[in-house]
């Protein structure tokens, strides 16, 4: 892997690591039940991923990539910020989670787009649908919760 390579699949893991840090906290914090559920469910597949696609980073760096993506982290205290001072803590939520899914999926672009080696190729081709799928969840919900 190349040092480029490696920095956009590790910027992918750091995103990925707190959007499931972020949906676990939304699914503390919002009282629907299906929403709940589809938090958790998304969580454990952003999890899934950083197991994933970890093991391309050890190889590389010889050690697990940690670290925190600022910008996610920033969006997380504002929304909760902005939840507590709200009626709907679910909207404030649907909409801060779709924006960091917007941001997971420009990630997994770049890194597909900085893969040079055909594993890391692989790795990131077969994450994608993932990526696609809680993108494609959080934007179904924020358009139903705009009706």
């Amino acid at each position: 892997m190349s040092d480029h390579e490696t920095k956009e699949v590790q910027e992918l893991i750091t995103i990925l690591n707190d959007s499931a840090d972020f949906y676990r906290e939304a699914h503390d914090k919002v009282t629907n039940a299906s929403l709940k559920e589809t938090f958790e469910e998304i969580a454990g597949i952003k999890e899934q991923l950083v197991d994933r696609l970890q093991p391309l980073v050890v190889l590389q760096t010889g050690e697990a990539e940690h670290g925190h993506s600022v910008s996610v982290k920033v969006r997380q205290i504002y929304t909760n910020v902005l939840a507590s001072l709200q009626k709907d803590k679910a909207e404030t939520f649907i909409d801060n989670l779709e924006e960091v899914e917007d941001k997971t999926r420009q990630q997994a672009r770049k890194a597909m787009d900085a893969a040079d080696t055909t594993v890391v190729a692989i790795a990131l081709r077969d994450a994608f649908p993932d990526i696609e799928r809680c993108h494609d969840e959080m934007s179904r919900l924020k358009a139903a919760r705009a009706r």
